[in-house]
């Protein structure tokens, strides 16, 4: 059995869940008895606490992980009952079956997924946190023996004379930046293919210059931190070698990025640390490196490179892409046959990237030689349903990630989300009450603060978990919140996501994504922002995408963990107008009365409710004289319970709450209006 592999499984069969022979060696009982402390202790797969509860010092009463597989809906529990050791044992049961079936054939590739998918939200018994998952234990403990098995052998190091303090390893981080201005930066035509191509490029560019630089030093995925978000760590063993391979590579990548002249840069740096730092206190690591990042941000093109940024170009003959606005030498259609050449080449590789990647059918993206598919650092890649059913293959796959083939040997996983009701947004406009959409954009609160306070001593095991849980909730988590929602996901990263839909639709997702965010986290050392704008299908996407970035910012400007509304994407004196900001504890309660107005809105005189929405638009101090008067003219049931319900907010309202009262009442009027249109 491969040794990464053998490492990957060795608490698997200190805890009896694999049968597989495995072959101790020094560097795993090293980890295992200096770095986990186990010694001879038998452990056991037990219920997983929920780490964000756990880190919550207000929280009195444990939360646990519902047993759950990989891409599954995974909800909590306060019980540790019998259905909770049931569902272990089935997964336990289910895990040990698929990988017999495997035999002799598993690389570390297919291996690290079969354990993702089983063990990702069960734990370990003491003396093990249980509030990490089976899946970090395992991969950590496989990264950090292989990484001192590989310092050793290559810095002719025995683990007799190595210290705890000793800096044998490396953690090396990357940023892209410039990633929101880059998926913004398209026209109306095919915006919405365009802006779900830019924003799969960078999830996939960044797979491609992990995979480049774990290459350049003869390094595996084994060595993967983290990916995601624009962002990845790689913890690799500090070999001075390395360090020379990996700035060649960096090198090329930067050249590649500027031959290409993308809106988009990466930095790349390292710091090196020890086991005693990756035990006691992981997050001063990397402040040290996002520091050094920050700084190389502002110096990260080269002499040599600036000069070919700003090399003179000859602007004759060239022409405007209309997707970009680049000059450039070539446009190409982007609708084949249409006749329309509007699109640079980079561009209509964003443009097929957007229509490939919704796809059903496209389960791979490999890698050919000659193939003009689109091209990245130097190799070119095309979409593919299937792969030969003999031999290895190379490649990445993005769906059905829970199917794990034996052919699928060197193939890495790309965890993409897929949601689109449509992939039309006419067909979602005429399900839309109203003929109108809505766009929502959300992005987690302080989330580098909490890491630097919240996690400011903690292990390599506390700040791996929380990522993965962060990623698992926008990017599996989301899909079963969207289901049968008449939306369409644009991206979802780490901790953010930007989608469009029937306004209804996305009105209601709104309630139920915060809902479901605080289940997930139970408890409240973390909350999001976000923005909402009800437009016309005729409103240009980008408009629509600024509008909504703007009312996220507004959002977060309310001192976080809020939601701004909006029906505007002109802007007056550059600002957005009618917008409505609330905590999200304010929304629940608007959303009550939305609700319990909706209910009544379909049996109410559409007069009635055009009157309501001219009073409100009023923001006058006599509003409920107003309403009251209504009330006093109506004769139908339906009717006065609508006014009696709107008017209901004017209670004991002082004068300071009264703009807030009317704006509230305003947002649900027109609801209510878009709702009885016909």
């Amino acid at each position: 059995m491969d040794r990464d592999v053998n490492a990957l499984f060795y608490l698997l069969k200190l805890s009896n869940l694999v049968d597989t022979d495995l072959q101790s060696d020094e560097y795993s009982d090293f980890i295992k008895i200096k770095f986990f402390e186990i010694n001879d202790k038998e452990i056991k797969i037990s219920p997983m606490r929920n780490i964000f509860n756990y880190l919550d010092v207000s929280s009195s009463n444990p939360v646990w992980f519902m047993p759950s597989k990989y891409g599954d809906y995974v909800s909590c529990t306060t019980n540790l009952d019998d259905n909770i050791s049931k569902s272990i044992e089935r997964i336990v049961g289910e895990f040990r079956k698929e990988v017999s079936e495997f035999g002799d054939n598993l690389s570390f590739n297919l291996a690290d997924r079969l354990v993702k998918k089983y063990f990702s939200f069960v734990s370990f018994s003491e003396p093990l946190d249980q509030s990490v998952s089976v899946y970090q234990y395992s991969k950590l403990f496989a990264l950090l023996s292989g990484s001192i098995r590989r310092y050793c052998e290559e810095e002719n190091k025995t683990l007799d004379n190595l210290s705890f303090s000793d800096n044998v390893l490396m953690l090396i981080g990357g940023d892209i930046s410039g990633i929101q201005s880059f998926i913004s930066n398209v026209s109306s035509r095919g915006a919405l293919r365009s802006y779900r191509g830019r924003s799969f490029f960078v999830e996939f560019v960044q797979e491609i210059i992990v995979d480049k630089l774990l290459s350049a030093c003869d390094l595996s995925r084994l060595n993967v931190y983290f990916i995601g978000g624009g962002h990845f760590y790689l913890i690799v063993p500090n070999i001075e070698s390395f360090k020379q391979k990996i700035l060649n590579a960096i090198k090329e990548i930067n050249e590649w990025f500027i031959d290409k002249r993308l809106d988009i840069s990466v930095v790349i740096d390292w710091t090196e640390f020890s086991l005693k730092d990756a035990k006691e206190n992981l997050q001063e690591v990397f402040s040290t490196l996002s520091k050094k990042l920050r700084v190389k941000k502002y110096k990260s093109v080269s002499i040599e490179n600036m000069k070919k940024v700003f090399e003179p170009l000859n602007l004759r003959g060239l022409e405007v892409c209309r997707i970009c606005g680049r000059k450039v030498d070539k446009l190409y259609e982007i609708v084949s046959g249409s006749g329309e050449k509007i699109a640079c080449d980079f561009c209509r590789m964003q443009y097929i990237f957007g229509r490939e990647i919704m796809d059903p059918e496209n389960i791979y993206i490999v890698e050919e030689e000659g193939h003009e598919g689109f091209e990245i650092l130097g190799r070119n890649y095309k979409f593919v349903k299937e792969i030969s059913k003999s031999g290895n293959f190379k490649g990445f796959k993005i769906r059905n990630l829970s199917e794990i083939l034996v052919n699928e040997f060197d193939v890495s996983p790309i965890d993409v989300v897929y949601y689109s009701y449509s992939q039309d947004l006419s067909e979602i406009v005429r399900s839309a009450p109203g003929k109108k959409l809505a766009a929502f954009q959300a992005d987690v609160d302080n989330l580098g603060n909490f890491f630097r306070n919240n996690l400011k001593k903690s292990s390599i095991f506390i700040s791996s978990m929380v990522s993965s849980l962060l990623t698992y909730f926008f990017k599996q988590q989301i899909v079963h919140i969207l289901k049968d929602k008449k939306i369409t996901l644009v991206y979802a990263g780490g901790d953010d996501l930007f989608l469009l839909g029937n306004w209804k639709d996305v009105v209601d997702f709104s309630k139920l994504l915060r809902d479901e965010f605080i289940k997930f986290i139970s408890s409240n050392v973390l909350s999001f922002s976000a923005g909402c704008v009800v437009f016309n299908d005729r409103e240009g996407i980008k408009s629509v995408k600024e509008a909504v970035e703007e009312a996220e910012g507004i959002a977060k400007g309310n001192g976080k963990d809020s939601i701004a509304f909006t029906n505007a994407v002109r802007k007056v004196s550059g600002k957005l107008e009618k917008n409505l900001t609330l905590k999200w504890a304010e929304f629940d309660e608007l959303y009550k009365l939305y609700s319990q107005a909706e209910s009544l809105a379909t049996y109410v005189d559409r007069s009635l409710i055009r009157k309501a929405l001219n009073i409100s638009y009023e923001n006058t101090p006599l509003a409920h004289a107003y309403y009251a008067y209504l009330y006093a003219r109506e004769t139908k049931e339906k009717d006065e319970n609508l006014l009696t319900l709107l008017m209901s907010n004017y209670e004991n309202v002082t004068e300071k709450d009264l703009d807030l009262v009317n704006a509230k009442i305003n947002l649900i009027s027109q609801f209510l209006d878009l709702l009885v249109r016909k």
